[in-house]
């Protein structure tokens, strides 16, 4: 079998209408649902690494609640767009970083990484890779939180489904296919961005590659990177995932350095 495919340069054409084409996320409602999750639990701490922050919607709801925030994104244009974003506040940084080989010389109180970023390592030994820098960066009895998108969300959502829309300064074609059998979901994106002297409009194109991992993948990985497994939840809820779980979220506890 083939290498699987992996994501390089994406998020950049992405980055001016991004949170345009996610207006109708609840990122309120997300984020408020992390905290739920700590207090679940009695996860302590007020100290959040963000990964793959996007442009930084989910950290003013965190600030807001008393809670210190570095987000960090592969993408520097994404990163710019947060920083834009989110007025200056001194328990507030955000970073250009990979979650994969993270070097930040500090530690954590918990870790989330959202919004099935995780299905964006393509390749078993990044997500390994990961989960160890995760552990590297967390505080002992530290919270990892994170979901991941599950093969119904991609069958049902984006198979050979495709997607378009347009705004004042900026439009999108989204074109999705699924192999059942490689697990690769592949998304290509065609932007359309105006230009600055607001007469004409700027095309990039991306292809965004995406992963279904099974649970017990997933959880044989935290175990041998150092994390105890306290609980999966179908969705938003703390119900148990079922068959039908369209995203289900994880929360791990650090319990050893690797």
């Amino acid at each position: 079998m083939s290498e699987a495919p992996v994501n390089e340069g994406i998020y950049t054409g992405f980055a001016p209408g991004y949170d345009l084409v996610m207006k109708d996320v609840d990122y309120t409602a997300w984020a408020a649902y992390i905290l739920d999750l700590l207090a679940h639990y009695s996860l302590k701490g007020k100290r959040i690494l963000n990964l793959a922050c996007g442009t930084g919607t989910t950290e003013m709801e965190w600030l807001t609640a008393g809670y210190q925030i570095v987000g960090i994104d592969q993408s520097e244009q994404m990163i710019q767009a947060a920083i834009r974003k989110n007025p200056p506040h001194k328990h507030l940084r955000f970073a250009v970083g990979d979650m994969r080989d993270i070097h930040l010389d500090e530690t954590f109180d918990h870790v989330c990484c959202l919004y099935d970023s995780l299905n964006y390592l393509t390749r078993p030994a990044d997500v390994i890779s990961c989960f160890q820098a995760v552990a590297a960066h967390l505080e002992p009895g530290g919270a990892f939180i994170f979901d991941v998108a599950t093969e119904c969300n991609i069958l049902e959502n984006f198979t050979n489904i495709t997607y378009a829309e347009n705004f004042d300064d900026f439009a999108y074609i989204w074109e999705n296919e699924y192999n059942i059998r490689t697990k690769i979901c592949r998304s290509d994106f065609f932007f359309f961005s105006r230009e600055p002297d607001g007469e004409a409009f700027r095309r990039s194109h991306e292809t965004h590659f995406q992963r279904i991992y099974t649970t017990r993948e997933i959880l044989r990985w935290l175990k041998d990177t150092g994390f105890e497994h306290l609980g999966s939840f179908d969705g938003f809820t703390l119900n148990p995932p079922s068959p039908q779980s369209e995203r289900i979220h994880f929360v791990a506890r650090r319990l050893r350095q690797i």
